[in-house]
């Protein structure tokens, strides 16, 4: 189960726009919820990594952010970590966040004022 990961570039205007819009910190406990909810009726081994995610990272900033309707991720700028996780319809996919996504969402973080 995996589909190909978020892609952006610095000149892709749009989805910077949805990405700055959207990101925000989130708890823990919030993150763990729509963990929950949106892998409730998937094969129980699909969200085992987002749940390790949320379970290494209980003492840390958090933030959330969408590309799109269908993509979300969640990253932590103290350790460079973060995860995304893609549904549409029937496929789904989910995976680590590369350096050149995190140094984007850095970034926009920053401006945000949110580091």
């Amino acid at each position: 189960m995996s589909a190909s990961p978020p892609t952006w570039t610095p000149n892709d205007v749009a989805k910077l726009a949805q990405i700055r819009q959207s990101m925000r910190r989130i708890a823990v406990e919030e993150l763990e919820r729509g963990i929950h909810n949106v892998i409730a009726t998937l094969p129980e081994d699909f969200g085992r990594p987002i749940q390790e995610f949320a379970s290494e990272h209980q003492h840390h900033t958090l933030l959330f952010f969408r590309t799109d309707v269908r993509v979300a991720g969640v990253f932590c700028p103290q350790d460079r970590k973060g995860i995304w996780l893609a549904i549409e319809d029937k496929m789904i996919g989910r995976g680590p966040l590369t350096e050149s996504h995190l140094d984007s969402l850095l970034a926009v973080a920053a401006e945000k004022g949110l580091l």
